[in-house]
């Protein structure tokens, strides 16, 4: 199998590094393309050079293409590559906000396209991926593409219908749990701890809470709700429930869940400009 990645940034960087250091694909079965000079300098350090080529070059070679450029500079690359790519290629795209019906304007109605949203722990392994595809994708071309996704973390399955919001929960979710976090140290070195440490307290206690909440979801037998492992925490009277009782006073919740449709609400945007055929997103 071929592969091919244009557009190596944060995302089409980890993918490559999950072809490779899974063993998932030889380094000269992987064809990689960017506009960027640093980036393609970056690259020469992990694949031979002549595996570093143009994107029309990439999209010839390519069984498997994937699409890693910000949504905005799409457009203007299909029209550059879509004559090249090979009729029985499965291309996948991982722009926001992009839709399959956009992306057979340029490959066709019966092309092999799948739609993936990953999220930013795929540089570290730990990611988790929505996916949805055409129906010219076979079961086998399907599970192809998740272990491509699987090498940087967890992959679900989805209708494209639910990518909006899929984008607005994990796929900008990371910079939620940064910004909690980011209150946590706050909090703690304005009250007088060190400011390392109290980084370190907020980083461990998000580590331990989010494998807490992924034990009891996989614990099919004793889940529990996120409302009950609170109730664990917080004993009638004490510390827990008063920060508690702010926090809902504020309506912080509601803010929260009033901020992650906003960003369904972005993705919805983005997806209809594109569809529009407007390039300034």
């Amino acid at each position: 199998m071929k592969y091919g990645i244009i557009g190596c940034g944060n995302m089409g960087s980890a993918l490559l590094r999950g072809l490779i250091v899974t063993g998932a694909a030889k380094k000269t079965d992987i064809f990689v393309a960017d506009k960027s000079n640093t980036v393609r300098t970056k690259l020469k350090k992990k694949l031979p050079k002549e595996q570093i080529v143009d994107a029309r070059t990439v999209a010839k070679k390519s069984q498997v293409l994937i699409l890693a450029v910000k949504p905005q500079d799409l457009q203007a690359l299909l029209e550059d590559i879509a004559e090249a790519v090979n009729d029985r290629a499965i291309i996948v795209s991982i722009c926001a906000g992009v839709q399959i019906s956009f992306l057979k304007k340029f490959f066709g109605t019966r092309a092999k396209i799948v739609r993936a949203m990953p999220n930013m722990p795929a540089l570290i392994g730990q990611g988790v991926a929505a996916l949805c595809a055409t129906s010219a994708v076979t079961k086998k071309d399907k599970k192809a593409i998740m272990r491509i996704f699987e090498n940087v973390g967890k992959v679900v399955e989805v209708k494209e219908k639910d990518l909006d919001i899929v984008t607005a929960v994990s796929g900008s979710g990371p910079a939620y749990f940064f910004y909690i976090i980011g209150a946590l140290e706050k909090v703690g070195w304005e009250s007088g701890l060190p400011r390392l440490l109290a980084r370190e307290l907020a980083i461990e206690t998000a580590i331990g809470s989010s494998f807490m909440a992924y034990v009891n979801n996989m614990a099919c037998v004793s889940r529990t709700s996120m409302k009950d492992l609170i109730k664990r925490v917080a004993s009638k009277g004490g510390t827990t429930e008063a920060a508690l009782r702010v926090f809902n006073q504020r309506r912080i919740a509601e803010s929260f869940i009033s901020g992650v449709r906003a960003a369904k609400r972005r993705s919805e945007t983005l997806s209809r400009k594109l569809s529009c055929g407007n390039r300034k997103v």
